[in-house]
């Protein structure tokens, strides 16, 4: 595949992909990313003594699928706690795409939202 900046693959998938890889969607993954990195370094940190570690290998590479499987094992919980919408998935895989953003939301980094108001007002205006 031809993947070249301005052909059409590209094009195809600048598109697919803009939409998961948007600086609000990657802000959500960062408590998880940030722990994942502490445990690796935790990891390696008996390896370093005066001959050093080789910092890509130890660390840079494991960093990525050991933050993409937390995501996964989060989605799997999900979806073990509901097992009505697993029933759902082998039907319809169209809404596939949705059930991965809803592992994010239900089961994500960030467990509690709070909303604050801005200003005062009444219901119904």
């Amino acid at each position: 595949m031809d993947c070249v900046q301005g052909s059409p693959a590209h094009n195809c998938l600048h598109q697919v992909l803009q939409h998961p890889f948007k600086p609000r969607k990657m802000g959500k993954l960062r408590p998880t990313s940030i722990k994942v990195a502490q445990e690796v370094a935790a990891d390696i940190a008996p390896m370093a003594g005066e001959e050093g570690v080789d910092f890509i290998s130890a660390f840079a590479n494991p960093l990525p699928a050991r933050v993409i499987a937390a995501l996964i094992a989060n989605g799997m919980l999900a979806l073990l706690q509901n097992l009505e919408q697993v029933a759902r998935l082998p039907d319809d895989y169209s809404f596939l795409s949705s059930a991965v953003d809803e592992f994010l939301r239900f089961q994500g980094p960030v467990q509690t939202v709070v909303l604050i108001a801005k200003e005062i007002s009444k219901w119904p205006a």
